[in-house]
């Protein structure tokens, strides 16, 4: 039986609205990139229709040290989290694509989300910004008090605040802390699904190090599973 389908796929380069540019050019400062975008829309017989936005991310100092996978998913999540609910929920999908600088033809890494896996991303992102909140401008003990109960106990507690309250005073505090990538991992064991967001810490000695922060896949579970400051 001959096999019947019809595909449109419109790639509308210059139609980005203007809240979207402004949204592309935080994007772009955050990353210190160029970034550029398109937008496509396919539609097969028996099958969903597929609305996306396909956003370039060209150079810049990160392209080289952050793991593309890492980055692209958090960019995705910038992306969402700077467009909104509602203007982001046009599209079924957001593309991301990295090149190692800006003349640069072929992408070194795309991948492409559903907007419902970045929704559930951007939930949890809230647990990095929170730590990075009370890391910045609050007790080490505070920090700590974020992990989920089942992880906590009182001696690791003493030494988790004894270790951070020291780097804070031999490395002249926290100047800023910015969240730079998402992964998920599976525990092999038990296979229990987690998201590890990772990022730089600045600090006023100017030294730069990295955080991460562990949550567990369920957007609905907003505790903190690990914390890791180097």
């Amino acid at each position: 039986m001959n096999r019947f389908y019809i595909l449109f796929i419109s790639l509308l380069v210059s139609c980005a609205s203007e809240q979207e540019q402004e949204v592309f050019n935080v994007i772009g400062d955050y990353f210190e990139s160029k970034v550029t975008h398109t937008k496509g829309f396919s539609s097969e017989l028996g099958k969903s229709n597929v609305s996306y936005i396909n956003l370039n991310i060209k150079g810049g100092p990160y392209i080289n040290t952050i793991r593309p996978k890492v980055m692209a998913a958090y960019a995705a999540t910038l992306l969402y989290t700077n467009l909104g609910d509602e203007a982001a929920n046009k599209y079924t999908n957001i593309i991301i694509s990295l090149f190692e600088n800006e003349t640069q033809k072929n992408p070194i890494y795309t991948q492409s989300y559903t907007i419902e896996t970045i929704r559930n991303i951007a939930v949890l992102s809230a647990q990095f910004q929170e730590a990075e909140q009370i890391l910045m401008h609050d007790s080490s003990s505070k920090l700590y008090d974020l992990l989920e109960e089942k992880y906590k106990s009182q001696e690791e507690k003493e030494r988790f605040v004894s270790v951070i309250e020291k780097m804070k005073i031999d490395r002249s505090g926290v100047t800023s802390v910015k969240l730079l990538g998402v992964e998920l991992l599976i525990n092999s064991d038990t296979k229990e699904r987690f998201l590890s967001f990772s990022g730089h810490v600045e600090w006023g000695n100017n030294l730069h190090t990295e955080i991460s922060v562990r949550t567990a896949e369920d957007p609905n579970n907003k505790s903190i599973i690990h914390l890791n400051i180097k």
